[in-house]
């Protein structure tokens, strides 16, 4: 795990070392730049390192192949890195490292770029070929590591694993694009691979682009597409264990974020003897924790267990608002999801407790069918049926607990027609309605709709839960992912995702719904799995998730705060204040819980905040979370 950056430019190669340098938290063990021309355009490559397999100064990178013309820059794992390079050696290569680098750059002098197909792992990466003058940029199939990239004409691209490696360098403004605003306000986030800035886009999963420095035109392609992919020939028992046991490969400590949810409990029952670290929230939300649950499962599968107490009720506003300054900050993109927050203290603690890589559940959920709204899409023509009586019953089911923040998303759900536009409504907790209205235009909406409905075409075949699994690979899952990765990189700690190989991802999606999903219960291979380890009632509970608990925080901020800050701050300058004030106002006189819309205001208030702070140079008080 590490950072990279690089640029392509016909002019000079300033800000390199900045943009390393504002990145060094992905890899505090060693730094590298290369420099070189081609074809009239000068290349940079920059690198950061995180050690982890073959600890020795001889995989440090920028690394040169032996004629010394094709140079690598790479950031992630290739998990399946040995097999390959013993079939490389029988193409006659050599190594003089055990890293999975040196099999990376030794595939591409070998296949080419369509290296990337064979390849099992989490990655992104720049190889510079001198003896074709090209420069290709890839990411691995299920975007679980990021890549940005920025241009604005054809001879300027510039390229990092964050978006603020970008901005540092030279030359390159960063502007939010406004146009963004409406489909970040429906969902709380953006579909890949747009970032919320004019310019700057993701490398969508499975995509790679090519460079040609000597005719400046770029060539792009879709390598993997999951909608093409064959169903494997391997079980869901078999690809796990191979999974986890290629993961757990390391030469520094390894542990497992553990939460007693079905997935983590998965990981551990396959992993063998690893520790687990386990975050315990405090005040109102100890309620609903999976402690006692995790503390039992954890004894059964003989799994050490490190608790972190996390009390989010304590703080005062100071420090609530300091941290959700962090959090808008730290997450880059338009993403307001507080899961940063309680992600990032976990991997300060495994770091503090010698661990450099930590093994997460992450993507059981998207991958087999774990979230409740998919029940709701498998039995999309019911619960649309029921549309009437839900309105109906509209005022007694916001008095139940576990529905006073759902329901007005279950009655969109249930009344709108069209599906992506319906299940849009699952995901975020503004309305069309609201949006509008703070946008202060009666059509904000619809450039997104627009979207919705030429991706409709493109899944309209499939059933609707596998069209919700497949938006949520480049919306809620692709959010998910940056938030974990910018949270534990920021703590120098890399996350794996077991769950998330590519055939085990590729087994999911070819699975009916029936063999994922019933009424009564979803991700029936996980939950069949662990039949063999743990008793019914720990594996069919209900799911607790790891939300970190907003509730309290929006209570002790108050209302009068919290609207000075949306009449006073940058959201007033996007937003009409007195409609966001009149949502504050209902959440207040108890008119129905409005915590989850008050909570992405604020972060996008903050994010505002913070961007106009970096173009103007105010960013003295955000040193201590970017650097």
């Amino acid at each position: 795990m590490c950072g990279i950056n690089g640029l392509i430019s016909t002019g000079d190669l300033n800000g390199l070392e900045e943009s390393l340098q504002i990145m060094r938290h992905r890899g505090p063990n060693a730094t590298g730049i290369w420099r070189g021309k081609s074809g009239g355009f000068n290349v940079g490559l920059g690198h950061l390192r995180l050690s982890i397999i073959d600890l020795s100064a001889a995989a440090n990178q920028p690394f040169l192949a032996g004629d010394g013309q094709t140079i690598l820059v790479y950031n992630g794992e290739i998990y399946n890195y040995r097999a390959l390079r013993e079939e490389l050696r029988k193409h006659g290569c050599h190594f003089s490292t055990e890293s999975d680098t040196e099999v990376l750059l030794q595939a591409y002098l070998i296949w080419g770029i369509d290296c990337v197909r064979r390849f099992d792992g989490m990655f992104a990466f720049a190889v510079f070929d001198g003896r074709r003058n090209e420069l290709s940029i890839a990411r691995d199939p299920l975007g679980i590591k990021p890549l940005y990239v920025w241009t604005n004409d054809s001879k300027r691209v510039a390229f990092a694993s964050e978006i603020r490696g970008i901005r540092a360098l030279a030359g390159i403004p960063m502007e939010p694009d406004e146009s963004t605003y409406a489909e970040f306000l429906l969902n709380g986030w953006l579909y890949e691979p747009k970032t919320g800035f004019k310019n700057v886009e993701k490398l969508m999963p499975g995509e790679y682009r090519t460079f040609d420095l000597n005719t400046g035109t770029v060539r792009k392609e879709m390598y993997y597409c999951p909608l093409q992919r064959a169903a494997p020939s391997r079980d869901f028992v078999e690809l796990l264990n191979e999974s986890v046991e290629l993961q757990r490969v390391a030469d520094v400590k390894v542990g497992l974020f553990f939460s007693g949810g079905l997935d983590s409990s998965v990981l551990a029952a396959a992993s063998g003897p690893l520790e687990g670290l386990f975050v315990e929230y405090a005040g109102d939300a100890a309620d609903a924790s999976d402690a006692a649950f995790a503390h039992e499962i954890a004894k059964m599968l003989k799994l050490p267990v490190k608790t972190v107490c996390h009390d989010p009720i304590s703080d005062g506003p100071d420090a609530i608002l300091a941290d959700f300054r962090n959090v808008a900050a730290n997450t880059e993109e338009l993403i307001a999801d507080y899961t940063y927050s309680a992600s990032s203290l976990l991997s300060a603690d495994a770091r503090a407790s010698g661990y450099t890589v930590m093994l997460s559940g992450m993507g059981g959920d998207e991958l087999f069918a774990g979230y409740p709204r998919y029940k709701l899409a498998r039995y999309r023509q019911l619960f649309y049926g029921l549309s009437p009586l839900f309105k109906v019953g509209a005022f007694a089911l916001r008095r139940h607990p576990s529905l006073e923040k759902k329901i007005e998303r279950l009655l969109r759900f249930s009344e709108e027609g069209r599906f992506i536009r319906a299940y849009t409504s699952l995901i975020g907790y503004l309305s069309e309605v609201e949006v509008s209205t703070l946008m202060g235009k009666f059509d904000a909406c619809e450039p997104f709709w627009h979207w919705c409905e030429t991706m409709g075409k493109r899944i309209g075949h499939l059933s609707h839960m596998k069209q919700a699994m497949y938006l949520d690979r480049y919306g809620f899952l692709a959010h998910n992912l940056m938030v974990t990765d910018k949270s534990s990189m920021q703590q120098s700690i890399e996350m794996r995702v077991p769950i998330m190989s590519n055939e085990l991802a590729e087994l999911g999606f070819a699975m009916n719904d029936a063999e994922l999903l019933s009424y009564s219960e979803g991700k029936k291979p996980l939950r069949r799995f662990l039949e063999h380890s743990l008793p019914a009632r720990l594996i069919n509970r209900p799911k607790i998730g790891f939300n970190p608990p907003l509730d309290g925080k929006i209570r002790a901020l108050g209302k009068d705060l919290i609207s000075d800050i949306f009449r006073n701050g940058p959201l007033s300058e996007v937003l009409d204040a007195n409609v966001a004030c009149r949502i504050v106002d209902a959440h207040f006189n108890n008119a129905g819980n409005q915590t989850y819309k008050i909570w992405q205001m604020l972060y996008f208030n903050f994010w505002l905040e913070f961007q106009n702070n970096m173009r103007t140079g105010q960013f003295t008080k955000c040193n201590s979370v970017i650097a």
